[in-house]
């Protein structure tokens, strides 16, 4: 839970600093920015139901009792919704160390934070390495977007929804489409198919 908490919130930093510069760039004008919004907003909303669901638990589980009680699955529904009692027991149990312990999340939010904008410097020193140029909130944008929608689609890293995403939006910010393609598909080298090999050994010896 605190890795996802911190993750989320470092992400949402990010997303802020690129909309305080969204006012500034000449091509914003190009970009459906209720649309963004929109999503933004309907994300939020999926965390607020789904912190309430933690909360009132215990009353949404004796709902679900009464209506599997006159299924025919009724049994293997009971050991299906025991399970996922105890998931959403732990996640309370994590919820209340957030509500009375914030000051131990500020920490790892600073980490993810930085894992993030780090990303970002990654993205610019590509343009430079290919002598091709995006301004850096350009950048910042373009990723935080690519990494909500990756993260929205709900697959491994993001593939395909991210890289698609970041893509478009730096062509909408005037980064030509070859350039922001190759920017794009070097820096998933770097930071997805160089580390998961690695990553992978040290599940397995760890």
């Amino acid at each position: 839970l605190m890795l996802l908490v911190s993750g989320y919130i470092g992400f949402f930093l990010l997303l802020l600093v690129g909309l305080l510069a969204f006012p500034s760039l000449k091509s914003a004008a190009n970009i459906p920015f209720t649309h963004i919004a929109t999503a933004l907003a309907g994300t939020l909303m999926v965390f607020i139901i789904a912190d309430r669901a933690i909360v009132k638990r215990d009353l949404i589980g004796r709902g679900v009792y009464f209506v599997i009680a006159h299924t025919r699955l009724q049994r293997r529904s009971e050991q299906r919704l025991r399970q996922l009692k105890r998931f959403f027991d732990e996640l309370a149990e994590g919820r209340e160390m957030f509500v009375h312990a914030k000051r131990k999340f500020i920490a790892p939010t600073l980490a993810q934070f930085s894992v993030l904008f780090l990303d970002c410097l990654t993205l610019l020193v590509i343009f430079y390495a290919f002598g091709l140029h995006a301004p850096f909130t350009v950048i910042v944008f373009a990723y935080a977007v690519g990494r909500f929608l990756g993260a929205a689609s709900l697959l491994p890293g993001g593939l395909g929804s991210f890289d698609a995403a970041q893509i478009f939006m730096l062509n909408a910010f005037g980064v030509p489409l070859a350039a922001a393609t190759l920017a794009t598909l070097v820096f998933r080298l770097f930071a997805y198919w160089i580390p998961t090999p690695i990553g992978l050994y040290y599940y397995r010896h760890l």
